[in-house]
């Protein structure tokens, strides 16, 4: 069975006009004309159109999709697998940065993308944006999070992550001593982190921060974020905040 042209442009997304250009150039001929003259397209002329389409999006040129369809050979392939790729990762990062500034405002932070990467160097902060919205979205503490975050710079969260790191590498130098997680310095950091959290975010009670402590442990993804450090490292710092609900 085949169908007119019209509809195969349709079905595709594609132009009348554009089927013609394929034709008049031997990329992609129908198999038939009906009595009246109009083209028809057989199921295996719309498998080469989709085939088409697919290398034009990773933006392989007409004349090399050609050779690619008509005289498929492994050399051919690889060429355009290597040309295609800077394309494609370019792609991946422009769509990929769109997300993440998406995600940041959406919590109320306000940076242009350009700023990202000099806020947070290679790190993608939206990420931790959508966990800690879809678990504390109606809270008064994302609430409050969201309207001080709004006003920051570029140069306020460079601030912010300074200040992340050097706490996680100090925990990191204490547990890589054996410190015990009970041990007054590392209680003293425990507590530095939940002043750093209500300093930046939202106020932070001790019994708020041990809540935030077994997420750290419980959620890989939290866990990830504190083992770059060292492994064990959101551990630790777990049982270091549990620690501090004996002092007074």
């Amino acid at each position: 069975m085949s169908e007119l042209v019209g509809i195969v442009a349709r079905r595709h997304g594609v132009t009348v006009r554009l089927l013609h250009h394929y034709e008049a150039i031997g990329l992609l001929t129908p198999c038939d004309r009906d009595a009246a003259g109009y083209r028809r397209y057989a199921a295996s002329d719309e498998e080469r159109l989709r085939a088409i389409l697919y290398y034009r999006g990773l933006g392989v040129a007409l004349h090399d999709i050609s050779a690619l369809l008509d005289h498929p050979d492994r050399e051919g392939w690889t060429r355009q697998h290597d040309a295609a790729r800077p394309r494609v990762e370019a792609a991946q990062g422009a769509l990929n940065q769109w997300n993440e500034v998406a995600n940041l405002r959406e919590a109320g932070i306000r940076l242009a993308p350009y700023d990202l990467s000099q806020a947070f160097g290679g790190e993608r902060p939206g990420r931790w944006t959508v966990e800690a919205r879809e678990r504390f979205g109606k809270t008064d503490a994302w609430d409050e999070a969201k309207r001080r975050t709004s006003r920051y710079s570029r140069e306020d969260w460079a601030t912010i992550r300074e200040e992340e790191h050097s706490l996680g590498d100090k925990l990191a130098a204490l547990q890589r001593s054996r410190v015990p997680a009970n041990d007054p310095r590392a209680r003293e950091l425990a507590e530095g982190h939940r002043r750093h959290i209500d300093r930046w975010f939202y106020p932070s009670s001790r019994p708020m921060h041990q809540g935030l402590a077994r997420l750290y442990v419980s959620d890989p993804r939290f866990q990830e974020h504190f083992d770059r450090h060292g492994p064990g490292l959101a551990a630790y710092l777990a049982a270091a905040i549990a620690a501090t609900a004996t002092q007074t």
